[in-house]
């Protein structure tokens, strides 16, 4: 099978079988594609490119690397002008893909290593260290300093859900969830398998909040991604069906 970066396909193993579904309606005669490794909602096309090249030795001319107007919230920074989508173009310059405007983005650059450090120590931290700093961080990079939809939200409200379900505060964990969840769906395709995963997250938290009505709600989420992407064999579509079971159960 050939590679997009925007892949039609998933495969996946069930032993020693190798199984592939299509991920969307597949016209007669249609391409199938897989996806080496970078996917354009997950990596830029510069870097989809350098690393295709690198471990693959071919240019990819799929259709998201054609399409250069085409850009993800992934890895935006908020625009000092319009307070849009804006891409780094050097080290320290960005430029905006609403209103055009280059502008000096050293001060966003200088927040975001700030970020990835707060990452990178944050299992020192007790669990009421790391909401505080993860909270506080949200909140300045949330400040003009990313875009409001970026994936640096995203993975910083899914942070304090993980501590905030450490010390049994089930319902804020859920809450930082949905609040993540609601951005990660304006950045992957809908039925992909980032949000399945994010869906079953949710609803088992939310089962352990004692909310099996929306757990469920969430859990049928999940397990429509999952059985779109694998049989029934695979063990992720096997643990969501029995937590649907157990869910219906309960109501």
């Amino acid at each position: 099978m050939n590679h997009s970066c925007k892949p039609n396909i998933t495969a996946s193993f069930v032993g020693s079988s190798l199984v592939v579904k299509n991920s969307v309606d597949l016209k007669i005669g249609a391409e199938v594609c897989n996806c080496y490794g970078p996917q354009y909602k997950k990596m830029e096309k510069s870097e989809r490119q350098k690393s295709l090249k690198t471990q693959y030795y071919f240019d990819c001319d799929c259709v998201p690397c054609k399409q250069e107007e085409s850009i993800s919230f992934y890895k935006c920074l908020c625009c000092v002008e319009c307070q849009g989508r804006a891409l780094l173009v050097s080290e320290s310059r960005a430029r905006c893909h609403d209103c055009h405007v280059e502008y000096d983005a050293s001060r966003q650059v200088a927040q975001l290593i700030d970020y990835k450090r707060l990452l990178d120590s944050i299992e020192a931290f007790s669990p009421a260290q790391a909401i505080k700093a993860l909270r506080k961080t949200r909140e300045t990079l949330a400040s003009g300093v990313v875009h409001k939809n970026s994936i640096e939200i995203a993975e910083l409200l899914d942070r304090e859900a993980y501590y905030h379900s450490i010390i049994g505060n089930r319902n804020l964990s859920a809450e930082n969830l949905m609040a993540s969840i609601a951005i990660l769906e304006k950045i992957y395709d809908e039925g992909s398998i980032e949000l399945g995963r994010e869906y079953h997250k949710i609803s088992e938290v939310l089962y352990n909040a004692g909310n099996c009505s929306q757990a469920l709600t969430f859990a049928t989420k999940a397990k429509s991604v999952y059985t779109l992407h694998f049989s029934h064999d695979n063990e992720l579509v096997k643990d969501i069906s029995k937590l649907c079971v157990g869910l219906k159960e309960l109501l």
